[in-house]
């Protein structure tokens, strides 16, 4: 049933599909410009759209068992996150503003924000959990082994001749180091609990002694008469009892009802408890581990079932398509000395090899010849263009044309895959049977391509080879130096293990903490249709940050297939007072991705790769590594720092402007596909010179706190301990720390609830005002901070044009 379930979803997010493509076509047709206001109006409908069939796509990808179902329903989600990043893209340029929640608009297409709201899809690491696992472990083993303080020497004295095979024992020694560390971690662990238990059994001796020791110096004092025993009255005894009784089930009644009130709000959802009720949890976890488990058991049946055809079509198949692939090879070989005098250039393994060639997905020698030449006077088109540019903006400021896609022609392709192979098998039992077996058959057909793509490969690369040197000796005679362009070289896997390792040991190549998007704290702000309505500058909040990051990082980060289609984002820098979440954020989108973490930060290159022949080797090996185990973060703490005015005193040691120049190079060099995304952290960006503007494509600003999302923050933040009063004034302590950042604020909290405090709570219940007097021992964000933030990004491309938009309006 749950199958079928998320078949129909599927199903319908298809039907709704086929629907926009219409709305698409015709926005591609009609290149009439149109005022931006109703060009906002005609294409955020369909954004929204696009948006709620993301959502359900990543929800039945997730679920979805059969395999070639769920291969189709992968590509056509990265197909629609592609469009929704286009359509995004638009809006951007025609609103001034990273941050669009229209939310008159989901009042009128009866939505929720949850039906509209995009999640990372889990199969961006559930399809590569083992080899994330596996490279994890190996960077982990390699950063135990740099803290011996002997091996790490002898790998800053070797750091450019590190041998693959001293690695290895290296690595075998640190893995018995670790079993032994483990050991004796477990010895501690014991000693620890006996001096502990040791302690305790001290105490409560010692206790017990002393009460021992004042009830006999009591007797003793009545024994000698240092004290009188007065003898009281019956009657007074007897108020004395029923004071104390009175008052003692007073409380116990008071206690008694505030438990019942408590439970009550808690059945009624009234109040929060400190350990809620994860069963439901804990059911859809176990849930998405059986998927897991019949997804990959579908897998080997698919699996299972294609060996058994593939025997038989390999026999009858196999040669015969040798010799076709290598003829067709010969003829572009051929074509191209025909045309130009030289053999073309044999496209890479990792590029696709022979099948761009079968496929006419190459350059052909006139578009060749045309690209040299493009690369000669791209300096004085880029002049032409940008004065071009300018005169267009000049005259089209108010009106707008919808751009042509990349997307929807991928989409199409999908769509009709769909239609040829499942739309005939909507209604019959052949939909929901196991395996399809036409798409079987062109697995193996593709399959078999591969395989005799990597013979024919290695085979016409040596004949080519063998033609360029006959070509070269041809020429040799030549007045004119006669060149051949050369294919690209591929690094070998040694070579990527031991750039991999250098990285580790020079600590550039780190292992990051593992967090959640969805562990980011704040709320969105549902009233920017009001805002604009009154020509008001939109404010946004701490909960649209998150989706601002899905959209530009994580979302097109994950995917190679959505990078090369979505709008090209080579790098973003997130701006932030400290302790706002910035190193949170960049972590989270290495973890919702998998990425690999590359730390550039001006304190970890600090007397390393000194040099310009160093510097351009670290930048190359970066880029190699990057482009191999794709995907790739750049993280650079201090993403300001290299394009600060002036440089303080005690930031000089750590030359922060030395990459500055390679930065640059290496963002303009990040291409659709790559897979690669620099993102920097900036505290004090004011500081820069105008250049560190044009670095990054995107600025992601984090804003001040908010009363919404500092309400919601406290209630995690405190509730989770049992102690606390359920009833505390939350709503004054958030309204009291406006704009304090989240970080400084756990901090706080964490300094106030220390252990002592927690012991106590039941007697004496945690104030406000002691969190408000942890918080006065930090500066509150001043105003002139303030200012200079909202100054920067005055500053910023798109705040400069946002500007200009709410002058032009008022």
């Amino acid at each position: 049933m749950a199958n079928e379930f998320f078949n129909q979803i599927w199903l319908s997010a298809q039907s709704d599909i086929e629907d926009l493509q219409l709305t698409d076509i015709y926005l591609q047709e009609n290149q009439n410009p149109l005022n931006k206001d109703i060009a906002l109006k005609q294409i955020l409908p369909v954004y929204l759209r696009y948006r709620n069939i993301v959502n359900r796509l990543i929800l039945c990808c997730d679920r979805i068992v059969q395999s070639q179902k769920r291969e189709l329903v992968k590509r056509l989600l990265n197909c629609c996150i592609g469009r929704m990043l286009e359509y995004k893209r638009e809006i951007v340029k025609l609103n001034c503003s990273e941050y669009e929640w229209p939310d008159d608009l989901l009042i009128k297409m009866k939505w929720t924000p949850d039906d509209v709201g995009v999640s990372s899809p889990s199969s961006y690491i559930s399809d590569r959990n083992d080899q994330l696992k596996e490279r994890r472990n190996f960077i982990d083993s390699l950063i135990k082994l740099t803290e011996d303080s002997e091996l790490a020497e002898k790998v800053e004295s070797n750091n450019s001749n590190l041998q693959n095979n001293l690695i290895l024992t290296n690595l075998k020694v640190t893995q018995s180091q670790i079993e032994n560390l483990d050991e004796t971690f477990e010895e501690k662990f014991k000693r620890a609990i006996l001096t502990i238990q040791n302690h305790e059994r001290a105490r409560i001796a010692r206790k017990i002694a002393i009460q021992i020791e004042m009830e006999n110096e009591y007797r003793r004092k009545l024994r000698t008469g240092e004290i009188e025993f007065k003898d009281v009255k019956k009657e007074t005894m007897r108020r004395a009892a029923i004071t104390i009784q009175r008052y003692w089930r007073g409380y116990l009644a008071r206690k008694k009802l505030k438990n019942h009130l408590n439970k009550v709000e808690e059945l009624l959802d009234m109040s929060i408890p400190s350990k809620k009720d994860d069963s439901i949890f804990l059911e859809d976890n176990k849930n998405l581990q059986i998927i897991s488990v019949l997804q990959s058991k579908a897998l080997d049946q698919l699996q299972k079932e294609i060996n058994r055809e593939e025997s038989q079509i390999t026999k009858n198949k196999r040669l015969s398509i040798i010799e076709d692939t290598i003829d067709e090879i010969r003829e572009w070989l051929a074509f191209w000395y025909n045309e130009v005098g030289y053999f073309g250039i044999y496209p890479s393994s990792k590029e696709g090899g022979s099948v761009l060639i079968t496929t006419e997905n190459v350059l052909t020698p006139q578009e060749f010849v045309a690209q040299l030449s493009e690369k000669n006077q791209e300096d004085k088109r880029n002049l032409g263009d940008k004065k071009k540019s300018k005169e267009q903006k000049k005259k089209n400021i108010d009106t707008w044309v919808m751009p042509k896609s990349k997307v929807l022609e991928v989409l199409f392709q999908v769509n009709q895959e769909f239609n040829d192979n499942w739309r005939n098998q909507v209604n019959t039992h052949a939909f929901n049977r196991e395996i399809n077996i036409d798409l079987v058959k062109q697995q193996i057909y593709f399959k078999l391509h591969k395989e005799v793509r990597t013979i024919v490969d290695d085979l016409m690369i040596l004949e080519l080879k063998k033609l360029n040197a006959a070509l070269k000796k041809d020429h040799k005679k030549d007045k004119e130096k006669f060149e051949i362009p050369g294919m690209k070289k591929v690094a070998s896997t040694d070579e990527l293990n031991k750039i991999l390792t250098e990285l580790v040991f020079s600590k550039i190549i780190k292992n990051y903490k593992e967090v959640k998007l969805n562990q980011w704290i704040g709320d969105t702000s549902f009233k920017s249709h009001e805002i604009k309505s009154d020509n008001k500058n939109y404010q946004y909040q701490l909960g649209d940050i998150k989706q601002a990051i899905l959209d530009y990082c994580v979302l097109p980060l994950g995917s190679k297939d959505v990078h090369s289609i979505a709008p090209l984002v080579r790098s973003i820098c997130i701006v932030g007072q400290p302790f706002s979440g910035k190193k949170f954020l960049a972590h989270a989108i290495c973890s919702e991705v998998g990425a690999l973490l590359f730390d550039l930060t001006p304190a970890t290159l600090a007397d390393k790769y000194e040099g310009k022949a160093n510097e351009a080797k670290l930048m190359k090996m970066i880029k190699t590594l990057a482009k191999a185990y794709p995907p790739a973060v750049i993280l650079i703490d201090g993403g300001d720092k290299p394009w600060w005015k002036k440089i303080p005193p005690e930031e000089k040691s750590t030359q922060p402007k030395r990459f500055a120049q390679w930065l640059k190079k290496f963002i303009k060099s990040i291409k659709p596909g790559d897979q690669i995304l620099v993102v920097g952290l900036a505290s004090e960006p004011w500081k820069s010179k105008k250049t560190f503007y044009k670095i990054y494509d995107k600025f992601i600003i984090i804003p001040l706190s908010d009363y919404n999302s500092l309400h919601l923050f406290y209630n995690k933040l405190l509730m989770k301990y049992h102690g606390i009063d359920r009833n505390i004034d939350i709503s004054s302590l958030a309204r009291a720390t406006i704009g304090y950042p989240l970080g400084l604020i756990h901090e706080a909290v964490e300094n106030v609830l220390n252990i002592n405090r927690r012991m106590t709570l039941k007697f004496q219940p945690l104030r406000g005002e002691e969190i408000l007097t942890e918080l006065m021992k930090w500066e509150s964000p001043s105003q002139k901070d303030i200012k200079l933030f909202q100054k920067f990004e005055n500053k910023t491309p798109l705040g400069k044009k946002r500007i200009k938009m709410l002058k032009q309006s008022s």
